[in-house]
């Protein structure tokens, strides 16, 4: 034990120091000794960027750890892990580390404490402690419900989900939606599709080809099973974007068949959540009205992709088709247009899951002004999708006003 009463763990980092706690009280005790002997044993003072507090199931634990190590220098400055059920094998610890040799000038300190929380009304009172005045607060769940996240909503300036893998796609964006009202929303979907997002943009944006994007007629997503929701959050994007309206009897497709009766609009949902106004107010912002052409949207579920995501995207307008696919170190563009065709690789734009949380913890600090709207629209096309494909349906298709 260090003077501090903290166990200089051997066969690990320069620096790393660990103690067994009994409760929130206990562990802001403990973790305030660790810095102090950080400090006079090696010098250091640590400087934060976020605090992530992480309501974990039990059985997801040893995940959730693994994920953290993977991070290494993109490691939250503290991560407060509240591990919910489990039995006494849960260990109550408080960690400090760091990465690399302590003396070096720079160095990445990671705060680690883990306690655990039987009881949910109480979640709150065991994080409060812990959390840094003046730092944000972001609050990652997994493997436990919602409930969770309302007893921390009064600690977190932001929310990491992840809306892949549910069984109603409905009601994962819904979610997304609801949460989005309250707090800053960082969805591991939406980052999924960033790198083609990016590229689509890269090759509309020469003045040559600017003009194509209001001749669109279809958009094809291929994704992964259970990642229908990137799929739709990207033409989700391309809609609010290019101000596609999605409203009532806005196409003669599946945009107008949602809104028959069969499901409430998102006006509707707004309203029994009580924000009816504040919606009203977004949608007069960004709809403009139809100019008679409708954009046809195909989904398909791809099985062999082996990871979450987007497997290839086709935007066809009436000259031209953009198509891009995963390929070997990064995304295959190809340009399609005049009976010609032009090939290229984006190197490195097709990454897989290892970085995605990472940028969901950057995210956190920033505020991607795109990604409600695309999120709405989503919301609108998912009801399509649904009613277009059917239940347990591998692909859907629908009809949206464009322009």
């Amino acid at each position: 034990m260090t003077e501090a009463g903290a166990e200089l763990a051997t066969e690990r980092p320069a620096l790393h120091l660990s103690r067994s706690v009994v409760g929130a009280t206990d562990a802001d005790r403990a973790l305030r000794d660790l810095l102090r002997a950080a400090h006079q044993r090696h010098g250091v003072v640590p400087a934060r960027a976020l605090t992530l507090i992480v309501p974990v199931a039990a059985e997801r634990l040893g995940t959730v750890r693994e994920r953290l190590r993977a991070l290494g220098p993109n490691h939250p400055s503290r991560v407060v892990l509240l591990v919910a059920g489990g039995n006494g094998d849960v260990a109550q610890t408080v960690e400090v580390a760091s990465d690399g040799a302590s003396d070096a000038p720079l160095v990445t300190l990671r705060e680690l404490v883990q306690l655990r929380v039987r009881k949910r009304d109480r979640v709150a009172s065991v994080a409060a402690p812990l959390v840094v005045s003046g730092v944000p607060t972001a609050v990652w769940p997994v493997g436990v419900d919602d409930e969770w996240l309302a007893a921390l909503a009064g600690l977190c300036e932001a929310v990491l989900i992840d809306s892949a893998g549910h069984a109603s796609l409905s009601h994962a964006l819904e979610r997304a939606w609801r949460l989005s009202l309250a707090a800053h929303v960082v969805d591991l979907e939406w980052l999924r599709s960033e790198p083609w997002r990016l590229r689509v943009a890269e090759l509309f944006d020469p003045p040559g080809r600017r003009a194509e994007l209001w001749r669109i007629e279809q958009v094809r997503v291929r994704h992964a099973p259970g990642s229908r929701a990137s799929a739709l959050l990207f033409a989700g994007w391309l809609a609010s974007r290019l101000g596609w309206d999605l409203r009532e009897g806005a196409g003669e497709g599946g945009a107008s068949a949602a809104a028959d009766g069969s499901a409430p609009t998102l006006d509707e949902r707004c309203l029994a959540d009580g924000c009816a106004a504040r919606q009203q107010r977004e949608r007069d912002a960004r709809t403009r009205p139809l100019v008679g052409r409708d954009v046809r949207l195909i989904t398909e579920e791809v099985g062999t992709l082996g990871v979450p995501g987007l497997a290839g995207v086709a935007v066809q307008s009436a000259g031209s088709e953009i198509a891009l696919e995963r390929g070997r170190g990064g995304l295959v563009c190809r340009l399609r247009s005049g009976g010609g065709e032009r090939v290229s690789v984006a190197v490195g734009a097709s990454r897989g899951e290892r970085g995605i949380l990472a940028e969901a913890l950057r995210e956190a600090l920033l505020r991607d002004p795109t990604y409600r709207p695309a999120l709405q629209a989503a919301v609108c096309l998912a009801e399509v999708a649904e009613v277009a494909g059917g239940p347990g349906s591998a692909g859907g298709s629908a009809e949206a006003g464009g322009q």
